[in-house]
């Protein structure tokens, strides 16, 4: 059994896939637009926290297998130039809808796979990373 499977959802291609999946994969559409925000500002964002430069940051690039049949999906993975990889959950507040549940598999999956470097970031009033783990 895997323990992580690429996400691989071809919704948009059309009989040409590699133009609108490359086209897909540059300007993917997030869920929230928290998310997009972040996205534009994570390079940054990082920088300042953890002073290390990121050399690539992929949107919901993974699934990661949980106990129970569950399954968790962190919003952005980011590798950074020092070679670890950054797996961040981005929300609004922790007043929003389904933050416990999301929140309890962000721990779970970061309980699994210790190995890798897994961050809460909310976007209060200003951006607030929290590492888990």
């Amino acid at each position: 059994m895997p323990i992580i499977s690429i996400c691989t959802e071809t919704k948009n291609i059309t009989k040409y896939p590699i133009g609108p999946y490359i086209i897909d994969s540059a300007f993917p559409k997030y869920r929230s637009d928290k998310e997009e925000e972040y996205a534009i500002l994570c390079e940054m964002l990082i920088d300042d926290w953890l002073q290390v430069r990121t050399l690539n940051t992929q949107y919901e690039p993974a699934i990661w297998l949980l106990p129970g049949g569950l399954k968790y999906k962190p919003d952005f993975m980011h590798i950074l130039e020092d070679r670890r990889i950054l797996f961040v959950e981005v929300k609004n507040s922790k007043k929003q809808k389904g933050y416990r549940v999301t929140r309890n598999k962000l721990v779970t999956a970061t309980a699994l796979y210790p190995y890798f470097m897994w961050a809460e970031c909310i976007a209060d009033r200003a951006w607030k990373y929290e590492v888990i783990g």
